[in-house]
């Protein structure tokens, strides 16, 4: 999934200026963040609900597996690496100031 923020990384995106909507550049930055993590956020919460109603409507999974669910070493090691790379993709806007 790519997200906003990764689209305009590019060199497209430095010749464009950022719009700005605040005076001061940290509030400007911080608000980048906050609306980052929302557009993520609810495509995750989006996503996460399909699946599990159809695991539910297919009998695939009941919900209390989510709950009680625990990574395997590998698992857990992806699941690092893609949260590591998530907060790279959130906290980009304050490396193109």
């Amino acid at each position: 999934m790519t997200s906003s923020l990764e689209t305009n990384s590019g060199a497209a995106a430095s010749r464009i200026p950022r719009p700005v909507f605040f005076e001061n550049a940290g509030t400007d930055a911080l608000w980048d963040i906050v609306s980052a993590l929302t557009i993520e956020l609810g495509a995750t919460r989006a996503r996460l609900d399909a699946l599990e109603r159809i695991m539910d409507e297919q009998k695939l999974l009941q919900k209390s597996a989510i709950e009680t669910w625990v990574p395997s070493p590998t698992a857990a090691q992806e699941r690092t690496h893609a949260h590591q790379e998530y907060i790279g993709r959130i906290y980009n806007t304050l490396k193109q100031k």
